[in-house]
């Protein structure tokens, strides 16, 4: 379940820049900024963010989170991008129980 709420996220703001310029742009230089102020959290220091604009010559492959073992959904969501709840926080509740 926590996978779908970010890949919504992810694809909402994907959206958003291609329909916004000025958004575009504060999403190209500082990421972290948009993130945080969306989802009301403090990134960690050491997350690194990068944000990728495809061109028609380009494929981008994104690897899923490698583990040891199975997890759950509360275990994925708790190590993937720092224990980040993706929940826009209009959502009016975060049901991952993150926050």
């Amino acid at each position: 379940m926590e996978e779908n709420a970010k890949r919504k996220f992810l694809e909402d703001i994907g959206l958003k820049a291609s329909e916004d310029e000025a958004f575009k742009k504060l999403l190209m230089d500082d990421p972290a900024k948009v993130i945080e102020t969306r989802l009301k959290v403090k990134l960690p220091k050491n997350l690194k963010i990068t944000v990728l604009e495809e061109k028609p010559d380009e494929l981008f492959i994104v690897l899923p989170l490698k583990g040891g073992k199975d997890l759950s959904d509360s275990e994925l969501a708790s190590v993937s991008a720092g224990g980040i709840c993706w929940h826009d926080s209009s959502c009016g509740g975060c049901p991952c129980n993150l926050l």
